[in-house]
């Protein structure tokens, strides 16, 4: 299951399990704010945090991802 399809069944296990693979993947590459914003996702889907605070997270990831890919795109070319 992908983050997204977690955070719409609301399933808090799986939240946790994927922030935690974000956290750890995005620290590989120094994406120090998405490992943050992970870890929190985290945190709170261990102590049952409600859907729309994960919702804002994953937005956050998404928009911090595409800035990735824009800078990562600008150096390979």
């Amino acid at each position: 299951m992908n983050l997204g399809a977690a955070i719409n069944s609301n399933d808090a296990k799986e939240i946790e399990s994927v922030a935690h693979k974000i956290k750890g993947a995005s620290g590989q590459f120094n994406a120090h704010s998405m490992s943050e914003i992970a870890a929190r996702m985290e945190e709170e889907a261990k102590a049952g945090k409600n859907k729309n605070q994960a919702s804002e997270k994953f937005n956050a990831l998404k928009n911090i991802f595409q800035e990735i890919k824009i800078a990562l795109n600008k150096e390979i070319r």
